[in-house]
């Protein structure tokens, strides 16, 4: 199920990160940091917004 939800949020162009309950809160905030920082991560695939 996760795998489908995955392909369909990808194909919508968001980019999906999971973070589990059992993990290290500050690692995972430093990975989602670390994304956020990325080169065009801002910018969805339809282009900047307008107006």
């Amino acid at each position: 199920r996760d795998r489908d939800t995955d392909q369909r949020l990808d194909a919508a162009g968001w980019r999906v990160v999971r973070v589990w309950e059992h993990e290290d809160m500050a690692a995972a905030a430093e990975q989602i940091r670390a994304l956020l920082v990325e080169p065009g991560w801002l910018v969805p695939p339809w282009g900047r917004p307008t107006g």
